[in-house]
């Protein structure tokens, strides 16, 4: 089914799947194109969801600010959860509240809690699969969808309790809706678009970068074409302003901490020094494009100039335009110190556009190579899945742990005896070991929510414990566990080491006894 119009009028196809063009896109040595094209994209799909679902199933404790966001449910009424948030976190309210039902449902579990990403993980492979066959021919459809299905990033944060890879689904949605119709008029999905938007704000923070890209274009699309069609687009602009001004001042304003931009305060250029700042930017958009395959920075920047000669060539500047501009949205957002562009999970949201775009410039290469040439395209996708899959076979053997509190928590409730005390502790920099004793490692209360006293979670050092015999539980990197060894030096110089429970996976238990003439 093809929807354009012969004669190159603004409307474009809509491809329902990513058989679109078969005649044309038939990979050499492939036979049938529907036919590859589809079994690829079912393989890339199993492949994402099974990666996503390992994750899950891997059940690793729960980490920092996963910690945090748990805790902030357990304590915190529904209508406190639209506030400020404790340990400095910011969280939009639909989303605690879609987590505070789960807890009531289901409890507290690992499994319980993170079903909810999991869930908007992978239906996000989904949205994003038909949001791709829409806007791009077969090969390039197929390219981008699995750039997205294995992307390393959107895998981690699948299984965490954190919104990012929901954002990332969210953003999919938004530019479905507004993109994935070119057959209806701009006004017609500018509505859609504003009235999904001013509701999933409430869900996804970044829905307002989003759309504030997306949006600008439609909204000049509408102006082109009438100047009433202009005052409509303004007033569907204007409800999701409404919106996102209800949410700004109830619950984000009230989010922002000291503590925040300071944590995120390389995502921000330094304007004290403006001659720093394009040197900042050019660093954080190559890290941006590492983000979700970290030797493809500069395979993506060539797509990505490509993409431009692409949709100039096929006159569909309003789909490729509206692909950009949440891109470019978020470097303003940034330059303006009001959103990091960090390159990292703060900007998952911005992989759906990233990804087609990079598939747009796939899709040139496919048109300017000859026929008998373009067995060679296939190397580019075949590269890139072939390091993600590489990856994804590793991780699924060995899933991917930031910490793994709960079996040394499970230990010290076994072993601790009346009188001895408990610190909560957590391996930090060498250059700042005061960090160990912040207050902030709170990980093990997921597990045990009233550990009995004498129990010690903000202390100077180890030589603050009074007690003779007293237990610490921390946490530290899998990656670097000679980080804990560093660590526990400091509590051996007060006291001798009489017992040890340490998980590979970042979770160790310790018991110390003092001298008795100390």
């Amino acid at each position: 089914m093809d929807l354009r119009p012969a004669g190159g009028s603004g409307n474009v196809a809509v491809r329902p799947d990513f058989a679109a063009d078969s005649a044309s896109s038939a990979p050499a040595g492939f036979g049938n194109s529907t036919r590859f094209l589809k079994i690829a994209a079912i393989i890339l799909l199993c492949l994402g969801a099974a990666a996503r679902l390992r994750q899950y199933q891997a059940r690793a404790s729960y980490w920092a600010d996963e910690a945090f966001v748990l805790l902030n449910l357990r304590q915190l009424s529904p209508l406190q959860l639209v506030g400020k948030l404790n340990w400095d976190q910011a969280a939009p309210p639909l989303f605690l509240w879609a987590l505070k039902g789960e807890m009531r449902l289901a409890g507290e579990g690992e499994y319980a809690m993170r079903f909810l990403p999991l869930a908007g993980s992978l239906l996000g492979i989904v949205i994003f699969g038909v949001l791709a066959r829409r806007l791009l021919p077969g090969p390039a459809a197929l390219f981008a969808f699995g750039l997205f299905a294995l992307s390393r990033k959107l895998v981690e944060y699948s299984a965490e309790l954190k919104q990012y890879g929901c954002d990332a689904t969210v953003s999919a949605l938004l530019m479905l809706i507004a993109l994935g119709r070119p057959d209806w008029p701009p006004l017609k999905r500018l509505a859609l678009t504003a009235l999904f938007a001013s509701v999933a704000v409430w869900f996804s923070h970044p829905v307002s970068v989003v759309f504030g890209g997306v949006g600008l274009v439609l909204t000049f699309s509408c102006w082109k074409r009438s100047r009433r069609e202009a005052l409509l687009a303004i007033a569907c602009v204007a409800m999701f302003i409404a919106s996102f001004a209800v949410l700004f001042f109830v619950s984000i304003r009230r989010q922002h901490t000291n503590f925040l931009y300071d944590f995120w305060q390389t995502a921000f250029p330094d304007w004290h020094h403006p001659a720093g700042v394009p040197a900042w930017l050019g660093r954080q958009a190559f890290e941006f494009l590492q983000t979700p395959y970290r030797w493809a920075a500069t395979v993506f920047m060539l797509l990505l100039g490509a993409a431009v000669i692409w949709a100039s060539r096929r006159r569909e500047g309003e789909r490729w335009m509206a692909c950009g501009a949440p891109i470019a949205m978020a470097v303003v957002a940034a330059l303006l110190r009001q959103y990091p562009f960090d390159g990292g999970r703060l900007t998952l949201f911005l992989m759906p556009p990233l990804f087609l775009l990079v598939g747009a410039g796939a899709a040139l290469l496919w048109e300017v190579l000859p026929g008998n040439l373009r067995l060679f395209w296939w190397a580019l996708p075949l590269a890139l899945f072939g390091s993600a899959i590489s990856w994804g076979g590793s991780r699924f053997v060995h899933p991917d742990y930031r910490s793994h509190i709960r079996p040394a928590v499970d230990y010290v409730k076994a072993h601790r005896r009346p009188g001895e005390a408990l610190a909560l502790t957590g391996t930090s920099p060498g250059d700042h070991p005061q960090m160990a004793f912040n207050g902030r490692h709170l990980e093990a209360l997921c597990y045990w929510p009233d550990p009995p006293e004498p129990l010690y979670m903000t202390i100077a050092g180890p030589e603050a414990i009074r007690e003779r015999r007293f237990w610490v539980l921390t946490t530290f990197n899998p990656n670097n566990p000679r980080s804990l060894d560093a660590f526990l030096r400091q509590f051996r110089a007060v006291a001798a080491e009489r017992e040890r429970y340490v998980d590979v996976h970042g979770g160790a238990a310790l018991l110390f006894e003092r001298d008795g003439r100390q």
